[in-house]
Formats: C-alpha cells, structure tokens, sequence
C-alpha cells in the first residue's frame, strides 16, 4: 500500500516546507522592514517648486494643509500621517489630485498646468538611497525629472 519514500521526495517535502515558511513569515518581515523604513521617512521632507524656484520645505512629520497660490494657479496639499496628496487644484485636468497619496523618497505630485511640483526628499544629513537618486546631479539643486518635463 505505502512506497518506500526515497530521497527525491523528501527533498521535495522539504522545499514545500520552505517556501510556505516563507510565505507564512513574509507579512511579519515586510512589517519589520516598513516600521524600520517608516522611521527612517517620518523625518523625510517635502519640497515645493513652482515653475522649478523653490517654494517651500515641508515635514512629513507635522500634519497640515498647505494652501498654495501662485500666478499660474491655486492648489491644496495635505500633509497626514507621513503621506502627501493634492487634495484641491483649480487646473482643467485634476491630474495631481488624481495622482494619489506619496509617502516616501523620490515620490512626486506634478501639476503641469501649474508649473507645481511636490517631492519627498530623505531627511537632511542621509544619504539618499541609491535607486531614488541615481539621476541627480551633484551640484543641481533642481529636479532632474521636473527640469524634463517642464522644459
């Protein structure tokens, strides 16, 4: 009735026990590594440019609403929670509003009609990751993506 079990299937059995080990601990690791991550943003800043002249620097870290008024347009950014989002704009499209919520380094809202942009920095005094700021120029103090787009 039962086969001798060989080798092959105990290696097999036991490649079956791994991956549902991982998939069974993959939630507390990605917990682990975003409260680490979320503590390295809580200190990340937003920085404004209009027309790629900076407008201002914000804290993720301070909830607020930031009424912006420009010669180009009006808009409305809420910072909560460590998260940004454009939750108003008087542009035809509505694009930025649409764009969602950021929440970590190298994210961006743009709203083109504006000449508006919205970018998480990490915070002063850290090395920016090597994915997020691979484009950048050393001595630019400007956007590299927003200096593209508005051109």
């Amino acid at each position: 009735m039962f086969k001798e079990i060989k080798k092959g299937d105990v290696l097999l059995l036991a490649a079956f026990l791994a991956a549902a080990l991982l998939i069974a601990l993959s939630p507390a690791l990605r917990n682990t590594l975003s409260s680490h991550r979320n503590h390295k943003e809580e200190n990340a800043v937003l920085e404004i440019r209009i027309a790629g002249d900076l407008y201002g620097s914000y804290s993720l870290s301070e909830d607020q609403t930031l009424e912006i008024h420009s010669s180009y347009g009006n808009n409305t950014l809420t910072i909560s929670g460590g998260t940004a989002a454009m939750t108003a704009s008087d542009c035809k499209n509505q694009i930025c509003i649409r764009s969602g919520v950021i929440s970590k380094p190298g994210q961006m809202i743009v709203c083109l009609p504006h000449r508006l942009s919205a970018e998480i920095l990490p915070p002063p005094g850290e090395a920016p990751d090597s994915d997020t700021d691979a484009n950048s120029d050393a001595g630019s103090d400007s956007s590299p993506y927003y200096d593209a787009i508005v051109r």
